[in-house]
């Protein structure tokens, strides 16, 4: 499957079409048209939305989508988003089920998905500082009730404690991070994150993670 956003600029709301290949990428059929049930308002009212990235996976009937959207606030406080939604009809259409980071302060980005042995595992940026997995027995288990659950997260990378060097100029400076996880053929979970750090410098840093217990 593959999915992109589709725009309506006069109205200001965004959906999302869906197509289908059965040959391994050769050939596209188009499946749906305006798959999600609700329209994401993406005007530029504060309480409306800029899609960033989109992500989605099939697992036992259930395909799971998580589309980060960054909310256009004129504080940057919270700004990045999660919207989870479920398909249970091929993606023929998906039904909304959470939205992560639903105040103004959580600020949850980049998000990445693999199935490993049955399961979802999820990977999201907190905070431009901090990489955590969640692994999700099913598509319907709402993101927001796991990603402050200290018991219900795995970290991936954290650089909240400063210290001296480079890492504490990344976390005092720290500006938008991107991620990016994959599963190998050996079912080894591997994990890419980057910060930027927002001072004169500018400059990129680059993590690769591996976990070999699905996350």
């Amino acid at each position: 499957l593959a999915a992109y956003t589709v725009y309506d600029n006069t109205a200001g709301l965004c959906n999302i079409n869906v197509h289908r290949s059965i040959d391994d990428g050769a050939t596209w059929s188009q499946v749906a048209t305006n798959a999600l049930k609700k329209d994401i308002p993406t005007s530029a009212a504060t309480s409306d939305y800029t899609i960033a990235k989109m992500v989605m996976a099939y697992n036992k009937g259930q395909i799971l989508l998580l589309i980060e959207a960054t909310k256009n606030l004129t504080t940057s406080a919270g700004r990045n988003k999660i919207l989870q939604y479920v398909s249970v009809d091929e993606g023929g259409s998906f039904d909304f089920v959470a939205e992560v980071g639903d105040t103004y302060t959580d600020y949850f980005a980049a998000p990445s998905l693999v199935v490993h042995q049955g399961i979802f595992v999820v990977s999201v940026i907190y905070s431009a500082s901090v990489a955590w997995s969640y692994r999700l027995s099913n598509a319907y288990v709402p993101l927001d009730i796991t990603v402050n659950n200290a018991l219900l997260r795995n970290e991936i990378y954290n650089s909240v404690s400063a210290s001296s060097g480079e890492i504490a100029t990344i976390t005092s400076n720290a500006a938008v991070g991107y991620a990016s996880m994959w599963r190998d053929d050996d079912d080894t979970l591997w994990h890419i994150f980057q910060q930027q750090e927002s001072g004169a410098a500018l400059e990129k840093y680059n993590f690769i993670m591996q976990s070999v217990d699905g996350g």
